[in-house]
């Protein structure tokens, strides 16, 4: 990855910083729901806002609702950053992989470019390390998104009810467990 491992860094920053406040928004609406119109006091509402803003509904809910726009809006700059940043990472990725294969390449004596059509060591140069680049795309935005978005949703339903997050923490091990058998039996058939 040569000097685009801090590019890297921030990706994968950006993108877990996407998650978490793709995840706050259904606790402010929470807020909104217990605080602005049914009027319970729930824990969301205990600490996190003034008792002088929770007694005036309307502003509470216009408050909260400004705070959920400033959200959105910082979460959709996360997710823009993440993928400039995951985008850089990999096109330097990709640069540094051609130039070290180039370099190996011209290092080769004649016998071994005679072994080697000139078609396929530019398919290696073209074709391969795109498709490498477009794994490492994937792997910076999707899978460390999945696991985030997973763990931090976990916690957050923890936070708000530890009995129906413990159902919801059954399902994710039993659906985690159902996920490996299948891999597996795919993997022995192919």
């Amino acid at each position: 990855m040569g000097h685009y491992k801090g590019w890297t860094a921030a990706a994968l920053v950006f993108g877990i910083s996407e998650v978490v406040l793709e995840l706050l928004m259904p606790m402010l609406m929470s807020a909104i729901v217990d605080g602005g119109l049914y009027r319970e006091d729930t824990f969301m509402l205990q600490g996190w806002f003034s008792p002088e803003l929770i007694a005036n509904r309307s502003r509470f809910v216009l408050t909260v609702g400004a705070i959920m726009v400033g959200v959105a809006c910082l979460s959709m700059a996360m997710g823009v950053l993440a993928a400039r940043c995951s985008a850089i990472a990999t096109q330097g990725f990709a640069r540094n992989m051609r130039g070290t294969l180039l370099g190996k390449i011209e290092s080769f004596s004649f016998a071994n470019i005679d072994k080697f059509s000139t078609a396929g060591l530019v398919t290696r140069l073209t074709t391969d390390i795109s498709n490498i680049q477009n794994a490492y795309q994937m792997v910076l935005r999707m899978m460390m998104r999945a696991p985030s978005s997973m763990i931090c949703a976990l916690i957050m339903a923890f936070a708000i009810n530890r009995r129906l997050a413990s159902i919801y923490l059954i399902a994710v091990v039993f659906l985690g467990i159902i996920l490996f058998f299948i891999i597996r039996h795919a993997t022995q058939i192919g």
